[in-house]
C-alpha cells in the first residue's frame, strides 16, 4: 500500500495521470492479496509447527 500511496502524490504532483494511476490500481491489489495470502500461510505454518514442539 505504500506503493500506491507514492504513485497517488505522484498523481496529486501532476508526475503521472489520474488514468495511469487508475490503469496501476488493479495490478498493486493482485499484488497485495498474493502478499497477503502468502503471510497468511507462513502464520499457519509456523503455528502447526510451534504446536508441534
Amino acid at each position: 500500500m505504500e506503493s500506491y500511496n507514492q504513485l497517488i502524490l505522484a498523481a496529486d504532483l501532476k508526475y503521472i495521470s489520474n488514468d495511469e494511476l487508475e490503469g496501476i490500481f488493479p495490478q498493486i491489489d493482485t499484488v497485495a492479496r498474493m502478499l497477503n495470502g502468502l503471510r497468511s500461510s507462513i502464520i499457519k505454518k509456523l503455528s502447526t509447527v510451534n504446536g508441534k514442539q
